[in-house]
């Protein structure tokens, strides 16, 4: 689900330490920033009816030859607080063309503290933007529990000498109080929108976004096919703002299938360099979220 790299939407501003807690903007300032987009670590803890797992995967890549940056965003820009269908017709969907993903080493491991995290090399996985990845690292699912919030993690693998910065932050908890997103089904009713309220939580206050601050979510899915694609719509909430409630719009509500997965979240997202082993650097991302999602239907 992802998200996101949720993640090509782009807030400014820069300082000139590479510690994660130092770094200001998301986008622009941060080293990563206007690179091909060359891997990710993507640490998720997911809230759902049937029960809450947490899962990582990663992965890394080179292109020959280096296509534009924006070749390689893994969504398009989306105007915060809208909603755009991202859908497509392939499941998983094709990662960029000349793609070469990277042996990082047997694992790749996130510390914090005493606690090691590791997700083992791992062949012919979906990631949470339904993109197919040949070869990069997964651990999936694993007990929710061991989730550390307010923590920053620090990030390891055969080549993270090379990235900079090697940390990501796992944001507080997240609380959403309606509908009961991540604890039962949700009913739509066409012809209108539908209301979410939550508990804003390190929201960002201005343009310029600290990588231990979040930004707000929503995600809505119909269940994937190899045949016929997946519909998907994204609506985006990073526009500095802090935002405590979100109407997703009857015209999008119209638009969606019969039934389907509603995600709505927060994430952290830094932007990282990585000298990739053809000594190129190239954005890698560095995404912490916390999601609640349940399964939808509509009104009879």
């Amino acid at each position: 689900m992802r998200t996101f790299a949720l993640s090509a939407l782009l807030i400014a501003g820069c300082t000139t330490s590479e510690d994660v807690k130092d770094w200001q903007g998301y986008g622009v300032g941060q080293p990563g920033f206007g690179l091909v987009h060359g891997g990710q670590v993507f640490y998720e803890l997911i809230h759902a009816p049937n029960g809450d797992i947490a899962q990582i995967n990663g992965w890394a890549r080179t292109f020959s030859p280096d296509p534009e940056p924006a070749a390689t965003v893994p969504i398009p820009k989306i105007p915060p607080m809208t909603c755009q269908d991202i859908s497509t017709a392939v499941f998983p969907r094709p990662p960029a063309e000349g793609s070469n993903f990277v042996d990082l080493g047997a694992e790749i491991t996130l510390t914090t503290g005493s606690q090691v995290l590791r997700a083992p090399q791992t062949a012919n996985f979906v990631d949470n933007l339904q993109f197919g990845i040949p070869m990069g690292y997964q651990l999936q699912p694993f007990d929710p529990l061991t989730v550390v919030h307010e923590a920053v993690y620090e990030v390891a693998f055969n080549g993270s000498d090379k990235l900079t910065p090697n940390t990501m932050f796992f944001s507080p908890i997240f609380t959403i109080n309606s509908p009961p997103i991540g604890k039962a089904p949700v009913q739509f009713t066409h012809g209108q929108g539908l209301d979410i309220s939550w508990d804003p939580v390190n929201q960002v206050t201005t343009a310029y976004q600290k990588p231990d601050q979040t930004f707000p979510f929503v995600i809505i899915l119909s269940m994937p096919s190899p045949t016929t694609g997946q519909t998907k719509w994204f609506c985006p909430m990073n526009d500095g703002q802090i935002h405590d409630s979100f109407t997703i719009p009857p015209e999008v509500v119209d638009a969606l299938p019969p039934a389907g997965i509603l995600v709505m979240g927060q994430q952290t997202h830094m932007q990282a360099a990585f000298e990739s082993p053809d000594g190129v650097k190239r954005r890698f991302d560095l995404i912490t979220i916390e999601c609640n999602r349940s399964p939808f239907s509509f009104t009879p």
